[in-house]
């Protein structure tokens, strides 16, 4: 479903939410692996925060992304 305006629309509905509400910022994390949503993350706004890449299993590996209004 990449390239469909699905996770754009997902996110301006997220954003709209949270100024709606008060909410100043939120945080979702990624698996480094996954450079298409990273990419997108980026684009949409986030900054990366940290990263957990210490796991036993490399899924469990994440890049953190904060989105601020």
């Amino acid at each position: 479903y990449q390239h469909q305006g699905i996770g754009t629309n997902v996110f301006d509905f997220v954003m709209g939410y949270c100024v709606k509400n008060g909410v100043q910022s939120f945080v979702c994390h990624c698996v480094p692996d996954n450079y298409a949503a990273r990419v997108f993350y980026e684009k949409m706004g986030g900054k990366v925060i940290g990263q957990d890449l210490d796991n036993e299993e490399s899924w469990m590996n994440s890049i953190i992304y904060q989105f601020d209004f």
